[in-house]
């Protein structure tokens, strides 16, 4: 049962991946977050520096990959952006997979996917942000498993059966 659970939950990941890659155009809400931020700090020297030092790292890379994979395919299908929405915002959308249905609850920094249809009605997994550790968790009653995360200019994914895939952001 939770080994199911863990599937729809990457399923739905793979889903959001692909569904990214064929030019889903948003807000770019965090990379506009980290620019205003680098903006705010002073004079225009300190503010140049910094940004080299921001590319050079690369903190707009990483930013601008989330935004494109996940913030922005997120809200293609919402509407909405989860670092954009406010704590107690929600939105919630269904999605049709053969003979089953799911409920998916996109909130701050969480999506929430339930079966509403189909053999394991009532089953349900949660997806949650780590904004510190820049990584997804997978959640369910007793565990929590890390499904992704952001290092320097890698995004590593990781598999139920424990097998890694690395994705250089800047090539």
């Amino acid at each position: 049962m939770k080994r199911m659970q863990r599937m729809i939950a990457f399923a739905i990941l793979a889903s959001l991946l692909m569904v990214s890659l064929f030019g889903c155009y948003g807000s770019m809400t965090l990379t506009k977050k980290v620019y205003n931020w680098n903006g705010s700090l002073g004079d225009d020297i300190i503010v140049n520096v910094v940004f080299w030092v921001l590319n050079i790292i690369p903190v707009y890379e990483g930013a601008a990959f989330i935004d494109v994979v996940f913030l922005n395919t997120i809200e293609h299908w919402t509407g909405s952006n989860p670092i954009a929405m406010k704590e107690g915002e929600e939105t919630i959308k269904y999605v049709d997979s053969g003979e089953k249905s799911y409920k998916l609850v996109f909130s701050k920094n969480s999506i929430y996917i339930e079966e509403v249809k189909g053999p394991e009605v009532g089953e349900n997994v949660t997806l949650n942000y780590n904004e510190t550790e820049q990584s997804w968790y997978l959640m369910d009653d007793e565990t929590s498993t890390k499904v992704a995360s952001i290092s320097d200019d890698m995004l590593k994914l990781i598999y139920p059966d424990g097998n890694t895939r690395t994705v250089h952001l800047n090539k």
